[in-house]
């Protein structure tokens, strides 16, 4: 296989290092020119899925392809698509005469731009080639580029957007108008599975308050449910939609004026609305959950399987004198509370600091990833030393003991795990680097 040209050395260190347990280490450091926009989990062949910019940083060019060690492999040159074939009887999408005649002459029109979509798990990925119009190829591909199957417009509204769910195995297109534009509105769903059977073709058309808030909607990792707000005319967001994984509605509910679904936690989906004193979930029969933080501060985090529910306190208080606890295991049966009480997350008053003894940033720059089976976690935050800006990442187990720490001389570093001790960090946006971490 002809070697990609487009990947630089590796570095050989990051940056300064002021502690490390042995039970992390550097699996490789890469930097990348041009960039990258999207960045998957490592899939089941042993690499993640990375979406490589142009040179000129415009369009996504490449999918590319991460082993553990750090090898490079070109998975798609997405830029070798030139053309869309439109067939003659939809040519009108793509602004132009229908043909005539029986046989509909179909018309060959240039890629004028590219979108890519990966699912999280790295299985699959999506890439839709648009031409002049409305007009657009969406092509679903496996891991390692193989053509799974191809969609393409029925009607004139434009692709507004893609859920894959996080395994691959659902693929969510919406079309739809800009709700209040000049052009006729409309909306039209199409839910496929993994192997291009059409599973679900809503088409709402005119009618606004139909229309499905798609885009800030969540799919369940495994495609089995879809969930998203309703309503986008005069009440926008107005109730809550739950579809099954063939695409049929199984409830429409209200809650509050109005709701926006802040993502999936351990099952269950989280929900914004109403009074601001409650964290809302929503299950899968439409029963709503709360847990009340009135006075509280602290943010709750779950692992994927919802056994461990994380307490992330930001702001001291006596959990005992609480039912907190009560209240969590009420909306997740047989979850382990673990209230984090942590310096790193608490609140420091005063201080500008000094060239020896850099100010702490403040809670609200502090961040927490969140392994996905629970049993570690990464608080970092960026912060002004010596003149530059710095960002700190420390790794906790579960019992909150310090795994590992490093401090890095760059801001708009990101930690992503991968797995129970596994993480990747992302410098920038556009992704310019990648370091890889793992277990001895």
């Amino acid at each position: 296989m002809r070697k990609t040209v487009f990947i630089l050395t590796a570095f050989i260190a990051l940056a300064q290092t002021a502690f490390a347990a042995p039970s992390v280490r550097q699996r490789f450091n890469l930097s990348f020119s041009p960039p990258l926009t999207a960045v998957s989990r490592f899939n089941s062949g042993g690499e993640l899925l990375a979406v490589q910019l142009s040179p000129k940083g415009d369009q996504p060019s490449r999918i590319i392809a991460v082993s553990r060690r750090g090898g490079l492999k070109l998975v798609e040159d997405l830029a070798a698509r030139k053309t869309l074939t439109v067939p003659g009887q939809r040519l009108w999408i793509a602004g132009r005469p229908a043909s005539d005649g029986a046989l509909h002459a179909s018309e060959e029109l240039p890629v004028i731009r590219r979108q890519v979509w990966l699912a999280r798990s790295g299985e699959c990925y999506a890439v839709a080639c648009f031409a002049t119009g409305g007009w657009y190829e969406l092509r679903y591909m496996d891991k390692d580029g193989k053509l799974l199957f191809i969609a393409a417009p029925k009607d004139d509204y434009g692709l507004a957007s893609v859920i894959i769910s996080d395994d691959g195995s659902r693929v969510l297109i919406d079309d739809e108008t800009p709700p209040y534009s000049m052009t006729k509105p409309g909306q039209r769903l199409y839910l496929y599975d993994r192997n291009g059977k059409l599973l679900m073709d809503r088409d709402a058309g005119e009618n606004l308050d139909g229309w499905l808030d798609a885009q800030d909607g969540f799919m369940a990792r495994d495609g089995s449910c879809f969930i998203a707000p309703m309503g986008m005319g005069k009440r926008q967001c107005s109730s809550v939609v739950l579809l099954d994984g063939n695409g049929k509605q199984l409830w429409d509910k209200s809650y509050f004026p109005r709701h926006i679904i802040e993502g999936d936690s351990g099952g269950l989906f989280r929900v914004r609305g109403g009074n601001l004193s409650f964290i809302n979930f929503i299950d899968r029969q439409g029963d709503l959950k709360t847990v009340e933080r009135k006075g509280y501060g602290f943010e709750l985090m779950l692992s994927k399987d919802a056994k461990k529910a994380y307490m992330m306190i930001f702001k001291p208080f006596d959990v005992k004198n609480t039912d907190l606890d009560g209240q969590i295991k009420a909306a997740f049966p047989g979850a382990d509370v673990i209230a984090v009480n942590l310096p790193e997350l608490a609140a420091t008053a005063g201080g500008q600091g000094s060239a020896t003894k850099p100010a702490p940033a403040s809670a609200s720059d502090v961040k927490v990833a969140l392994s996905p089976d629970g049993k570690s976690f990464i608080c970092y935050a960026s912060r002004a030393a010596m003149g530059m800006q710095e960002t700190v990442l420390k790794l906790f187990g579960e019992d909150q003991a310090l795994l590992w720490k490093k401090y890095l001389f760059q801001a708009g570093i990101v930690p992503k795990f991968t797995g129970s001790r596994d993480f990747l960090l992302k410098f920038g946006y556009p992704i310019k680097r990648l370091a890889f971490f793992s277990p001895d």
